[in-house]
């Protein structure tokens, strides 16, 4: 079965070809990028991570250091509510969706307004 260059081009993601060497070097750096993110602009969360020793994104040297970084757990969304865990702005946001749950303090979703990812180099 033939498909049309169009569908071709969407499912063709230059990552979906890159080597094993690639996809760890865009892991590390979206990794990287995550701890960033945290440690400037979400309290809780790089207080969590300085209890691991990682006050920076430098602190990550490699994916297994992945292994020493600590959780997120659905009580941190309740005692943060509704956006304490947020890592951007309020009015970097696209949508706030409230999630059903059974305590009177349900744990809320943001999500950010849609931004480029990079691929692999």
């Amino acid at each position: 079965m033939r498909t049309s260059g169009i569908s071709e081009r969407a499912i063709w993601d230059p990552v979906e070809t890159a080597s094993r060497d690639e996809l760890r070097e865009l892991q590390l750096e979206r990794l990287r990028s995550t701890v960033e993110r945290v440690v400037e602009g979400q309290p809780p969360g790089a207080a969590r991570l300085g209890e691991a020793g990682v006050t920076s994104h430098e602190d990550v040297a490699t994916l297994d250091d992945l292994a020493h970084l600590p959780f997120s757990f659905k009580a941190d969304l309740r005692e943060h509510y509704p956006f304490g865990l947020l890592a951007c702005r309020a009015k970097g946001l696209r949508a706030s969706t409230p999630r059903a749950g059974r305590t009177a303090r349900r744990p809320s979703s943001a999500t950010r307004a849609p931004t480029s990812i990079p691929g692999p180099s």
